[in-house]
This record gives C-alpha cells, sequence and structure tokens, in this order.
C-alpha cells in the first residue's frame, strides 16, 4: 500500500477526508495495524554515564571462530556506547574476566544489569561487587524484556552489523570484525540525540575515521 507521502508526489487533488475514508475501510490496512499493547512497568532513565550498564550474551555456537563461540555485549543505557569480547565460553570465570576488562579501562558502573541467566549471576560475577565498592548488580525481571531492552537492541544491531560484515569479508572469522563493527557502531550519529555514543562519552567526535568499516 502507497505511503501518504507517495500519493502526494504522484497524485494531486484527493481530499483529506476522502483519504481519511479509505484509511478507516481498508481491509489491508486493519490486517496490518498494529496492536497497541498495554505499557508492562516503567521506563528505564539514566542520568549519565556509567550510571546503568547492561550486559547480555550473544550464542554464535552456530559459526564459531577458531574456539570463540559467544560473545559478551554491554551496554551504557545513558550513552549507548558499547563494549564487546569474543568468549570461547559462557562461564562466569569467563565472563567476569571480560566484564574486568572493560571496567578497568573505563571504571565500573553505579548498575550493572544483566539478564536471568544463571551465567551472570554465579559467585564469581557477585566477586565484583567486593572490587567494587557500592556497586549494585541486578536482574533483568522474568517476563518483562524491556527492562534489558538497551542491551538486547544492541545485540540486534552488533548482529546485523557482524554479518555484513562477513559477507564482505568471507576469508576472515567474526573475531577480527568485532572490534570494527563496534567502532562503527559506537561513532554512529543518533537520529533521537544527533550525537554518536562516542561523543557522548568523551564530549568530541573521533579526530579520525576508520577505512576499513
Amino acid at each position: 500500500m502507497k505511503t501518504w507521502q507517495e500519493l502526494r508526489s504522484n497524485y494531486a487533488w484527493i481530499r483529506h477526508d476522502l483519504v481519511q475514508l479509505f484509511l478507516r475501510t481498508c481491509q489491508e490496512c486493519a490486517t496490518r495495524a498494529t496492536v497497541n499493547k498495554p505499557a508492562v512497568g516503567k521506563p528505564i532513565i539514566s542520568l549519565g554515564f556509567l550510571t546503568r550498564v547492561q550486559m547480555d550474551l550473544i550464542d554464535m555456537r552456530t559459526r564459531p571462530d577458531g574456539d570463540f563461540s559467544w560473545i559478551i555485549h554491554l551496554r551504557d543505557h545513558y550513552s549507548k556506547f558499547s563494549w564487546v569480547h569474543p568468549m570461547t565460553s559462557k562461564r562466569a570465570v569467563e565472563v567476569a574476566e571480560n566484564v574486568l576488562k572493560t571496567f578497568y579501562l573505563f571504571g565500573a558502573p553505579k548498575i550493572l544489569q544483566s539478564d536471568n541467566g544463571k551465567e551472570f549471576v554465579a559467585g564469581v560475577i557477585l566477586e565484583l561487587v567486593k572490587i567494587w565498592e557500592g556497586m549494585i548488580i541486578i536482574n533483568g525481571r522474568p517476563r518483562h524484556p524491556q527492562s534489558q531492552g538497551c542491551a538486547e537492541r544492541g545485540n540486534g544491531d552488533v548482529q546485523l552489523k557482524l554479518g555484513k560484515w562477513m559477507e564482505a569479508n568471507e576469508d576472515k572469522g567474526w573475531t577480527q570484525g568485532l572490534l570494527h563493527i563496534t567502532y562503527a557502531t559506537n561513532t554512529s550519529v543518533s537520529e533521537t540525540t544527533g550525537k554518536s555514543p562516542y561523543e557522548v562519552v568523551f564530549g568530541q567526535p573521533p579526530r579520525t575515521h576508520c577505512s576499513t568499516l
């Protein structure tokens, strides 16, 4: 079905009330109409960088790269800045090691939010609280995926860009492209804020751009 912009560019002198009448009686429009769902829970509001970081795993077992078959993705809820690390497993020890790599470079968040997987609530992850006093670890609530929505949307973006990178670099493993596509994500300007996550975090746009992206 044509959009209103397409109709306006191709047709003239169609009264607005007739268009509205057509839309109300169009069976195709009715079947495609989005069903409004009641809002569940309150939206998460972050007040600054590292106020809340959400983390999740991306399962790459169907396309392993050598010993690597998982990706851990951490995303700052406020700036949408992402960090990714390839992993050989989802064992808590390995998850903790990669989380620590990020925290030692950027600092720990006030709140670290995970999904409901046991890999994130194991005793090794809880040791992070002992290293950074005052940090809170919470879980995404069951049946409420929007509580972890920032990381899940980021996962989809990572997978989409990584898939395109692998199509263009068939002779290379995805671990080689992981940092490339993450940099591309962090330096892409958001339509909502008019800034890239990189600029939100560092207060300036990147000085140079990666020519291989």
